[in-house]
């Protein structure tokens, strides 16, 4: 599960990189009158709002026989929504001047947003559509799959991919945090518009959701902002919840023969929980 100490850090660092000078960096709780919570850094010396949003539940979670949904979903959300199909979405984001982004990860699914302060409300407004209204028309859905399938292709060819993939299953053995956040082919080939939509449905929930805005915006603004983004999700996630894992023990060596010049090497073992008083810490 996604903390909050870990959104503090990202908050953090955008906001030093928002911050004109070196003075210490303002953080507050902002709740909108919908009940929506965000924290916010504000600094007016740049014309340009970042925000970064979580919600809870992602790769871990794929139902046997899709793995790679929450992945796949991830790619899709900028391809249509609303009345907008994919060439009108990816132009009206252009003539915006804005950048939206998603990202599935084991147990969270990421987004953020990039605006100029003069489009704000059109750039918030289109977030909205996507998480509200995204479209799953079939030819981007058959592209962007193809998009996965070629990467999936790849990383069976880098070393740095075959050790991760390697060092998960290890570690976690049939548990799903070792299946790879982008899928399977076999996966993947079997996912369908229908499947995305109910998996958009299930997820972007305001319980669990996490954000933090920085940059050129005062609260009163971030409030009505949040209301009409995200107020109109249903208020409980539909996600299942993912088994707790049991780590190997133990000293352990697995050794993948590749015929390349250069060896790959990754080790660990079981760290620190996030909710670890010691956490942050380490």
């Amino acid at each position: 599960m996604i903390r909050v100490p870990v959104w503090a850090f990202c908050l953090l660092a955008a906001s030093l990189a928002l911050a004109s000078s070196a003075s210490a960096i303002e953080i507050r709780k902002v709740t909108s009158p919908g009940g929506i919570t965000a924290w916010l850094s504000e600094d007016h010396t740049i014309p340009l709002i970042a925000m970064r949003f979580s919600f809870e539940g992602g790769s871990a979670a794929d139902p046997d026989g899709q793995e790679g949904l929450a992945y796949f979903l991830s790619g899709m959300l900028d391809e249509g929504a609303g009345d907008l199909d994919s060439a009108s979405f990816q132009k009206r984001v252009d003539e915006l001047n804005m950048r939206m982004s998603f990202n599935a990860e084991r147990d969270g699914f990421t987004g953020s947003l990039q605006t100029l302060t003069e489009n704000r409300d059109a750039s918030f407004d289109l977030l909205r559509l996507a998480l509200t209204t995204p479209r799953f028309d079939q030819e981007p859905l058959d592209r962007i799959r193809q998009q996965i399938l070629l990467s999936l292709r790849e990383d069976r060819e880098d070393p740095e991919s075959i050790v991760g993939a390697s060092w998960m299953k290890t570690m976690f053995g049939d548990h799903p945090y070792a299946r790879p956040v982008k899928g399977t082919a076999e996966g993947l080939k079997a996912i369908k518009g229908s499947d995305l939509n109910a998996l958009a449905n299930r997820l972007f929930a305001r319980e669990g959701l996490l954000i933090s805005v920085v940059g050129d915006i005062d609260e009163d603004t971030l409030k009505r902002l949040l209301d009409e983004t995200f107020a109109s999700l249903p208020e409980k996630s539909g996600m299942p919840a993912v088994p707790p894992a049991t780590i190997a023990r133990g000293p352990s060596v697995d050794v993948v023969e590749r015929d390349i010049p250069q060896s790959v090497v990754r080790f660990g073992h079981a760290g620190i929980a996030r909710d670890d008083p010691d956490f942050l810490t380490a």
